[in-house]
């Protein structure tokens, strides 16, 4: 019995792991479901009304972004998001390229974990 519940533990422990993946290593990442943490360095909406996170670095030397299409804006408070400027950020999703940039695509408000 103390067998079993030491691999249920583990298994649990093993599943919930999170994989961080720095800013400026994200794009040895393409492709891949990640965390991407690094620090927010810029909250920009476009005449769109499309919002872009860039983490470590102001745009254009980003290296990384996360997008919020204005279909989904709606989710976030854009002030509490430009009040996280200077701060660490956590965003989790599948990791894809913009114009030669890693990005992820922000849909769910639980996509950016200590919002």
């Amino acid at each position: 019995m103390r067998y079993f519940l030491l691999i249920a533990t583990l298994m649990a422990f093993s599943s919930a792991r999170v994989n961080y993946v720095s800013a400026g290593s994200a794009h040895r990442h393409v492709g891949s479901v990640a965390t991407v943490q690094g620090t927010l360095f810029g909250v920009y909406q476009s005449r769109k009304g499309n919002v872009f996170l860039n983490l470590d670095g102001s745009y254009p030397n980003q290296k990384f972004s996360a997008v919020i299409f204005n279909d989904y804006t709606y989710l976030f408070d854009i002030n509490r998001l430009r009040s996280k400027v200077g701060s660490q950020i956590l965003i989790r999703g599948r990791i894809k390229t913009y114009r030669g940039k890693p990005e992820i695509i922000i849909r769910e408000k639980n996509q950016i974990l200590n919002y």
